[in-house]
């Protein structure tokens, strides 16, 4: 568990007021998520940035190495294999909760409410990018359910010019919950199987998720051992879940 953080609204505050100016939108779109969520986890500039090896590591302090990590998990591989080998690594991956979109070039100042909602087993899709370090006893995980406000420019492609629209900025304005995995083997907690075994489009139903994140997901599990194979069921995996004794 990551003790000692910043308070939210210190943590935004501090990011929004230090070189957050959309210059460059694509840096901007990043830079936010990011700077906001690591002031909250380390609100101490001299434990912030700190060159280990060849890396640079978001944070370093008394829970180890903390890296912010909004997508593109395969660009970690390189520095987790130089951190595994001396410090516990904890990635902070943010979830949405609820998300609010609003809109640029608008005189419309109503925010819709999107539907979208994340599950914890959405980051299956970033997880597998690492597959091959998931059973590194030093590797841990902060799932960050936050709600958020996204400026889109109104540049879609059908008559509103909303559908397809390019994203500008996300914004966390709140956290909602935090979900600490010591290790990802205990994503298997959060599986809704009411005790039975499974297939993967069983878990898609059963978890509101898309097929391909259940897929991801069981092979995930699998790998770390927390689910296993009973059988093959009308060229079907069937899967139960691995309980400790």
């Amino acid at each position: 568990m990551i003790k000692n953080k910043m308070s939210f609204e210190d943590a935004s505050a501090k990011a929004l007021s230090h070189n957050l100016h959309p210059q460059g939108i694509g840096e901007y779109k990043e830079k936010v998520m990011h700077s906001i969520l690591k002031n909250y986890y380390e609100d101490d500039l001299n434990k912030q940035e700190i060159k280990i090896d060849r890396f640079y590591c978001d944070i370093l302090n008394e829970n180890g190495i903390i890296e912010i990590q909004t997508a593109n998990f395969n660009m970690l591989r390189e520095k987790l294999k130089v951190f595994l080998e001396s410090y516990d690594v904890t990635i902070v991956y943010p979830l949405v909760h609820n998300k609010f979109i609003n809109w640029a070039n608008s005189n419309d100042d109503y925010m819709r409410k999107s539907p979208r909602h994340d599950s914890i087993f959405k980051a299956s899709r970033e997880l597998y990018k690492i597959k091959m370090f998931l059973n590194n006893p030093k590797l841990h995980f902060m799932f960050v359910f936050c709600d958020m406000i996204e400026l889109k420019n109104l540049d879609g492609w059908n008559k509103t010019k909303k559908k397809g629209a390019s994203s500008i900025v996300k914004i966390p304005n709140r956290i909602e919950k935090e979900v600490y995995l010591h290790h990802i083997d205990e994503m298997k907690e959060y599986i809704n199987n009411n005790g039975s075994e499974f297939s993967a489009s069983e878990f898609a139903k059963m978890n509101k998720v898309s097929l391909r994140i259940a897929q991801l997901t069981l092979n995930i599990l699998k790998h770390v051992n927390a689910v296993s194979v009973e059988r093959i069921e009308k060229r079907k995996y069937i899967y139960k879940i691995n309980h400790s004794d």
